[in-house]
């Protein structure tokens, strides 16, 4: 059994800039880690997770994914194989990852043997 895909597009390839334009656009960091040391690593998350749940709805599966208000996210996860931590985040605007960012990051200063990624 064999399928065939078939494509359409409306009138002409023309059209294609503004439909990618009409697409929202969102600011992504790349994969941060945060040097944390691995005896370390799951107990800062399960904290961060507690308090993170307080403030934000926060899935807590294999980490925080932390949903702000803004309707962007951020990620906490402790590496399975690595001494670090990893972070992500995403929003509609570079200003509201850096204010995620902050969020997150001040969490993590109460641990001093955390490294924090620039």
């Amino acid at each position: 059994m064999s399928f065939t895909a078939v494509v359409v597009i409306h009138d002409s390839a023309a059209h294609l800039p503004a439909l990618f334009d009409s697409i929202e656009h969102l600011h992504a960091t790349p994969e941060l880690k945060a040097m944390c040391p691995d005896e370390d690593k799951f107990r800062v998350v399960d904290e961060l997770v507690r308090e993170l749940k307080q403030r934000y709805e926060t899935v807590d599966i294999d980490g925080a994914r932390v949903r702000f208000p803004s309707g962007g996210w951020g990620l906490v996860r402790a590496s399975n194989t690595n001494p670090y931590l990893t972070l992500r985040f995403e929003a509609r605007s570079e200003a509201e990852v850096d204010a995620m960012k902050r969020v997150i990051y001040d969490a993590l200063r109460r641990y001093p043997f955390v490294t924090l990624p620039s």
